[in-house]
């Protein structure tokens, strides 16, 4: 989610990538831009555009040969860019990947002046998956519905392992709870939809997004839950000289 969310008009934050084990003899830049917090949905009122309406990138790529000479290929009109597989993305909503669809050339892209006084190295350790949670069991609901049971709410993605034909749509509904009679119940998310839509291609191995304890899904397949965090060894220590005041 880099580079995370900040008030972006005032701090910008960056993120340094090593590379180099990446490189072969022929090489091709490619960055995935999507809404995130900048441009999405977002809010009590799920209002878009809380930032600004227009995406960007701003991205540097540093060489240092074996000769000691440096270069920089950094983003500029010459960038092109594509519509790729993943069709709809939303934080709160879900997204939609279509692997059975080619990437389509929109064109050469446009460039404006940039305040660089914003950027800022990212301050915190970036959210790694620290776990994999398998699911503990598959329910059929009152309502027929097909459920997979992580038992507990996880902030993460969902891998799903699933024998698919071409163009299939495989949909995945995300929610909390069941309700009082054991169904399916998204209620508690408001208007968050959470859902994930992922239109197979010939293989049959796929990565989809979750979010939460119950997923609904149509099919014979069965999910692990990959858990998103910061590094289980960071800790917060809190010192305090009060005597009123007692932490254990």
């Amino acid at each position: 989610m880099a580079p995370g969310w900040t008030n972006y008009r005032k701090r910008l934050q960056y993120q340094i990538y090593d590379v180099t084990n990446l490189l072969e003899d022929t090489n091709q830049i490619q960055v995935t831009v999507a809404n995130g917090w900048y441009k999405g949905i977002l809010g009590f009122y799920c209002q878009p555009n809380q930032y600004g309406d227009q995406l960007g990138l701003f991205a540097e790529l540093h060489l240092q040969y074996e000769n000691g000479d440096k270069e920089v290929i950094a983003t500029d009109e010459n960038w092109t860019v594509r519509t790729g597989q993943i069709r709809y993305s939303e934080i709160y909503m879900g997204e939609t990947i279509d692997t059975d669809s080619p990437e389509i050339l929109e064109g050469s892209i446009s460039t404006k002046d940039f305040d660089s006084s914003v950027l800022t190295a990212q301050e915190d350790e970036p959210v790694r998956i620290t776990e994999r949670i398998a699911g503990i069991r598959k329910i059929t609901t009152p309502r027929a519905e097909s459920l997979i049971d992580f038992g507990q709410i996880v902030t993460g993605v969902v891998e799903l392992h699933v024998k698919a034909s071409r163009g299939q749509v495989i949909r995945l509904h995300h929610a909390e709870v069941l309700d009082k009679d054991g169904n399916f119940y998204p209620d508690t998310l408001r208007q968050a939809k959470s859902i994930d839509t992922f239109i197979c291609n010939v293989n049959g191995h796929y990565y989809l997004y979750g979010t939460r304890s119950e997923t609904a899904f149509i099919g014979q397949a069965f999910g692990t839950a990959l858990s998103k965090h910061l590094p289980k060894e960071l800790r917060l220590y809190l010192s305090l000289n009060s005597p009123i005041l007692f932490c254990p």
